[in-house]
């Protein structure tokens, strides 16, 4: 944990959530030129109905108002071509929106040209249909429930 979470200790905050003594939830906040970014927000889901995860955002946005800071980022908007999302519409509800940035990618090698040509840099989420990743993920679900069931 102290490993994943090292970077950018002097730009960052962490907002934690406590219920009586046992920490629910935490969010990671890193500030960079009047912008923060929200690079972690986890809750422990034995807790999910008192919804920290609301709780830490709530704060998080509080923060960046107090700093003067111009926009919470939360990773992405859309994983490639995946529209059904439970954090996408987490996001949505807590009325975060896409904005879209143009990203232009110049090939300097041969493999470079190639990548671009099969239009390697969207990730294979934004590579595979959408209903082959709908599949794939309710294929993982299934796995995680019979694993989880043993």
């Amino acid at each position: 944990m102290k490993r994943d979470h090292s970077g950018f200790v002097d730009r960052s905050e962490f907002i934690c959530a406590y219920y009586g003594e046992e920490l629910i939830g935490f969010l990671k906040l890193v500030y960079r030129r009047g912008v923060a970014s929200i690079l972690q927000l986890n809750s422990k889901v034995a807790h999910y109905d008192k919804r920290p995860s609301n709780a830490l955002l709530a704060k998080a946005v509080e923060l960046c108002e107090s700093r003067g800071v111009s926009h919470l980022t939360y990773g992405r908007f859309n994983y490639g071509k995946k529209s059904d999302s439970s954090l996408r519409d987490f996001k949505i509800r807590h009325g975060f929106h896409e904005i879209l940035v143009p990203r232009f990618y110049v090939p300097l090698t041969t493999w470079g040209e190639l990548c671009v040509r099969a239009k390697l840099y969207r990730g294979i989420m934004g590579i595979l249909p959408s209903f082959v990743i709908t599949t794939l993920v309710r294929a993982r679900t299934s796995w995680y429930d019979v694993r989880q069931h043993r």
